[in-house]
């Protein structure tokens, strides 16, 4: 019987690993995403409207609460005590709550609401795409 809770609790670990495995690719296909606007915005910039830059700033803002999030994951990855695979998990399956900041106060940023798991990519994808319209960028979500 102690075996079979063992083996249980190695593949919810393992299933945690694939979601931060998961995250960490987001992250950095969002990050590829904002380097590659960072060097055509200037260019631009005449084309920006209030409704792209605030699209901008909230896709900087999401990646930055889920690096945050993927930070948290990866402590209790590290540390992987028994009673933690629960708070992990739940951790996982958690609203990302975005925070203000003084550049989002100083612009006026729509504040963002909290995001479910199921909903991050897709978020990033429409913010992004609302900048593509007016800058092109290339696609970088698979």
């Amino acid at each position: 019987m102690s075996q079979v809770v063992v083996l249980d609790g190695q593949r919810r670990w393992q299933q945690l690993q694939v979601e931060a495995d998961k995250l960490t690719n987001l992250i950095r296909v969002s990050r590829d995403k904002l380097v590659d606007l960072d060097g055509k915005i200037m260019k631009n910039m005449s084309r920006m409207t209030s409704a792209e830059t605030n699209a901008l700033i909230s896709a900087r803002r999401i990646v930055r609460a889920l690096e945050t999030r993927l930070q948290e994951l990866n402590a209790f990855l590290l540390y992987r005590a028994g009673n933690t695979v629960e708070q992990a998990e739940e951790l996982m399956r958690k609203n990302l709550v975005i925070p203000s900041d003084p550049m989002t106060t100083v612009l006026d940023a729509t504040p963002i609401r909290p995001l479910r798991p199921s909903d991050w990519k897709g978020t990033l994808e429409a913010l992004f795409s609302r900048v593509e319209a007016k800058i092109p960028i290339r696609h970088a979500f698979g």
